[in-house]
């Protein structure tokens, strides 16, 4: 199995156009012309982000609205600095004041929504789950969507609570019917642990009957088979997996599925040659890849 980044691309050029567009569709309230101190600031933000000093420009931006707590625009201007910054904290912490400040604009809970995934991708990516749990359960309550339950689901798996995991995957099946990445990865979360296998591997068909020539969804499918004993079918779907993933990404997973088969079927010389390019491309364990191929050398 191999978790899809395509869904990640297009919300991420979503967030961005959200986060841009926002200041424009907001009714907001200039600084006001009696407060000269907040406009000098305001003024001096200005400047110092046309010449791409950006940390000058926070600076600026947040002395503002410390000054003139109730203005709009310098908000806006200090969340997208502090997004394109990389600060997503302090980000939600101005969008969530903004939603108090601005109630008639429509797209700020979009932008919150936005934040919250790119939030919760950023602590997958750390592998700290327990706070991509926290940013996705706070994107539900804005968006109760297919991708956010998805998200979700995968956070629960990697902190090994299978079966919120497994809650959060049928949700988003229950709203999407056709959301193949979460019929297969339902199954091969449960196949990976030898469980359920029998149900699982009708999710992966499931998956595969959305996206046909969907390869790493088919080393799924062979892994399923692979665990329950099915080795001839297990070979046939994960030498497909692999010319349907090598010529665009080959994958380490897949070649090391592939490397077991052939080694319960006594094919040792192909064992040990897709678990030498797992190792090459970088699989994640790389010690016990290296004890199978001295293992399989010994036969």
């Amino acid at each position: 199995m191999k978790f899809c980044k395509h869904f990640v691309l297009s919300l991420f050029v979503l967030s961005l156009v959200s986060l841009s567009g926002c200041a424009i569709f907001t009714h907001n309230r200039d600084i006001s012309s009696r407060n000269s101190d907040a406009y000098a600031h305001y003024c001096m933000g200005i400047i110092y982000e046309n010449k791409r000093e950006i940390d000058k420009a926070i600076c600026e931006y947040e002395s503002t609205i410390l000054v003139d707590s109730t203005a709009i625009r310098p908000r806006y201007i200090l969340a997208r600095l502090y997004v394109k910054s990389g600060f997503i904290e302090q980000a939600l912490e101005q969008y969530k004041i903004l939603s108090k400040l601005d109630t008639k604009n429509p797209r700020l809970n979009t932008v919150l929504g936005a934040l919250y995934l790119h939030q919760g991708l950023a602590y997958s990516k750390m592998e700290d789950y327990e706070h991509a749990v926290i940013s996705y359960k706070k994107l539900l309550k804005i968006f109760r969507s297919d991708l956010s339950y998805y998200y979700l689901g995968t956070a629960y798996e990697r902190l090994g609570k299978i079966y919120y995991a497994a809650r959060q995957f049928n949700c988003a099946i229950k709203l999407n019917p056709d959301y193949a990445e979460a019929y297969n990865y339902l199954g091969y979360m449960y196949i990976d642990r030898g469980k359920k296998l029998d149900k699982s591997i009708k999710l992966i068909k499931k998956a595969i009957e959305i996206e046909p020539e969907n390869g790493y969804f088919i080393d799924s499918l062979g892994w399923g088979y692979y665990k329950r004993g099915m080795l001839d079918q297990a070979m046939f779907q994960l030498e497909r997996a692999v010319e349907l993933t090598k010529a665009e990404k080959d994958d380490p997973v897949i070649r090391d599925h592939l490397g077991d088969v052939y080694f319960q079927k006594k094919m040792y010389n192909k064992a040990i040659k897709q678990w030498e390019k797992a190792l090459e491309l970088g699989v994640e364990d790389m010690e016990a890849v290296r004890e199978k191929v001295k293992n399989a050398g010994e036969n």
